[in-house]
């Protein structure tokens, strides 16, 4: 579904959801290409579990938002669970063309909690952040070269 997202709102790509659908943000530690977490949005339709997350380039993502299901259950941590609102749901579809992943300004945690909380941000970014600690130090050794 990910070329659709691109040019088609949320609500013709998954027609049931809607105010009063249940979601949740979630995140999964991951250890490529650096330990951090990375979130989405898990969106329960009809039984069916979607994943909206904003996806580092590679393997056939390039880089931009992509919406699946998953077929076998994966133990994730689920931060918040919370119900669509209008807002929300006009903040999926803002997202919905988000292209140029990048660790440090537009990372999946920065989009998910933008979905969530309306405003765009990511502690692991902030100082004392896990990616933060990462990336940093490489950051500023460039920026010396």
């Amino acid at each position: 579904f990910s070329g659709d997202l691109e040019k088609k709102p949320m609500s013709s790509v998954l027609p049931n959801l809607c105010i009063g659908t249940p979601l949740a943000l979630c995140s999964l530690k991951v250890g490529t290409p650096f330990e951090h977490k990375s979130y989405f949005i898990q969106i329960a339709l009809d039984g069916v579990h979607w994943i909206l997350r904003f996806a580092a380039p590679g393997a056939n993502s390039g880089g931009r938002v992509i919406l699946e299901t998953i077929e076998r259950q994966v133990k994730v941590n689920v931060e918040e669970r919370f119900l669509a609102t209008a807002e929300i749901l006009a903040r999926l579809n803002n997202i919905r063309s988000a292209t140029n992943f990048s660790y440090c300004l537009r990372n999946s945690e920065h989009l998910a909690r933008y979905i969530v909380e309306g405003f765009w941000h990511s502690p692991q970014m902030q100082r004392g952040g896990q990616m933060r600690k990462f990336l940093e130090p490489r950051l500023v050794k460039r920026l010396k070269n």
